[in-house]
């Protein structure tokens, strides 16, 4: 009986370094880091932005907006807004960036204090220009880092600025395994 356990143990212990070896191998949970909850933080930096941080890009940018005193201040104005194209200023020339813009022109129109209208229009009040940049760096832990930042800048037809608006996503990933 000892010696049906001790082979049970054994099996045990070769079966569970081999798949703690072979996760390591598929560099998944080994090398990833956790770091400031704070943000809205992914912890592997290979991993592609995905569509629910396209909306929460566009969403918290749209929102501080629609919500700042500038905006505000139309009352019931309702000016013609064109919400430009979204440059896209990051090593990643596959992001969706119209999936971006989609969400931004649903949050002005359900706001119902802005009219869109087209960019091409020469009718128009304000113009908001949106950009994405990303930086990447490695921090004192060994951690790389990218950073992306959603900006919105609006002007008048004038050309004066009215605001800027911006949002960050943090992703990390760890220089040495965690396990």
């Amino acid at each position: 009986m000892r010696v049906f356990r001790f082979i049970g143990l054994i099996l045990f212990f070769v079966v569970f370094q081999g798949c703690s070896n072979n996760r390591q191998s598929f560099g998944q949970q080994g090398n990833i880091a956790i770091v400031d909850t704070g943000n809205r933080t992914h912890l592997d930096a290979r991993v592609l932005l995905t569509l629910a941080d396209f909306k929460a890009f566009a969403e918290n940018v749209t929102t501080k907006m629609m919500t700042s005193h500038q905006v505000r201040g139309w009352g019931d104005k309702r000016p013609k807004l064109v919400i430009g194209n979204i440059e896209n200023n990051t090593y990643d020339d596959n992001l969706r960036m119209e999936d971006m813009s989609d969400q931004i022109q649903e949050i002005v129109l359900n706001s119902g204090l802005a009219r869109l209208v087209d960019p091409s229009s020469l009718d128009f009040d304000y113009i908001v220009k949106i950009s994405m940049t990303e930086n990447r760096q490695s921090n004192r832990q060994g951690q790389k880092l990218v950073s992306y930042t959603l900006k919105f800048i609006m002007f008048s037809i004038e050309g004066d600025r009215i605001g800027m608006w911006t949002d960050d996503l943090t992703m990390a990933k760890a220089a040495k395994p965690l396990f």
